[in-house]
């Protein structure tokens, strides 16, 4: 018991003094909660641009298009044009119109030009693993009290803040998390954590997670479901993650099962994409905005890829009913 003491109150001076401490080996409570102060810690440009990259396998054939896109830190606002590089290159001239009766389609179905809806999405997001602090290292008791709001921890700090740290890995039990073992991933020597949500799983919804082992950074994640609406709710992703100028982004977002769409009468038919992905690329950081006059948020009732608050709040309420893995 003194050992166990000593060893929370050693991690906790770890933090506080801003150096990563080895979690306790194979302990999967210890392991989740550093990479969720690594997340914490990250900084991000307060100005970011980007491409998101959408690739399906429609019948066989492999369409991408990309969406230019500018996420505003400091606002929390994406801005993205929607007219992508296919649509630009395939512009609608009428022909590809579908015609419905009584619900049945009359002619040859036409592909939809946005493949999985204008994507609304920045490369900055955890997945709820750990809040988003912007432009500045977070300090240590910023990083507790933002996991505990997350977690809806009732637990009062104590006087001291090294006892605060100390308790927090016992108290969070939104997921009930085992280790799976050291794995590579990309060549990356990982811990494997498989986690079940013990509440909201539409919220909670990470299921498996590979983090660094010697960095404590995300190295891979599979979700129960992504979005908050439409294609990709109904199936399990795997999230690739990668570092850019010192920062942990996502690279790839992978659909693990072939994502259906539904027929709508205003035009568009029915298809199954035996594969889908959504990357982020060309990130870069610029001063000012100078070209957001061309660029919109479309409306919210479009057909739009969103994710939800990065804990995940409204998935389960606007999805819908779908169920998670």
């Amino acid at each position: 018991m003194m050992m166990s003491r000593v060893s929370v109150t050693l991690a906790a001076a770890f933090v506080l003094l801003g150096v990563a401490a080895p979690p306790a080996q194979g302990d999967p409570y210890a392991i989740f909660n550093r990479t969720q102060e690594e997340w914490a810690l990250q900084k991000y440009p307060t100005n970011l641009s980007y491409d998101v990259v959408v690739h399906v396998v429609d019948q066989g054939k492999a369409l991408t298009e990309r969406y230019a896109t500018t996420y505003d830190a400091v606002k929390g606002t994406i801005h993205v044009n929607p007219i992508s590089d296919y649509e630009r290159a395939h512009p609608p001239d009428g022909r590809g119109v579908n015609f419905f009766f009584f619900g049945k389609q009359l002619n040859k179905a036409a592909r939809p030009i946005d493949f999985m809806g204008v994507p609304i999405l920045e490369p900055t997001y955890s997945f709820g693993i750990g809040p988003h602090v912007v432009g500045r290292q977070a300090t240590s008791q910023e990083i507790v009290n933002e996991i505990r709001r997350q977690y809806h921890d009732t637990v009062r700090p104590a006087s001291s803040s090294l006892s605060t740290i100390a308790r927090l890995v016992s108290t969070n039990h939104a997921y009930a998390i085992t280790y799976a073992g050291r794995e590579a991933v990309r060549g990356v020597d990982c811990d494997h954590l498989s986690l079940r949500p013990t509440r909201n799983p539409g919220r909670n919804r990470l299921r498996e997670l590979w983090i660094d082992h010697a960095t404590h950074r995300t190295v891979r994640a599979i979700i129960g479901l992504n979005f908050i609406r439409g294609l990709g709710t109904k199936v399990p992703w795997r999230i690739d993650f990668g570092m850019h100028s010192g920062a942990l982004y996502i690279a790839s977002e992978t659909a693990l099962a072939p994502v259906h769409t539904e027929a709508v009468l205003s035009g568009e038919s029915s298809r199954t994409y035996t594969v889908a992905t959504v990357a982020f690329e060309n990130l870069h950081t610029q001063t000012t905005f100078s070209h957001l006059p061309s660029f919109f948020e479309p409306p919210a009732d479009g057909a739009l890829l969103r994710e939800p608050d990065d804990i995940g709040d409204g998935v389960w309420k606007e999805n819908g009913g779908a169920r998670p893995i």
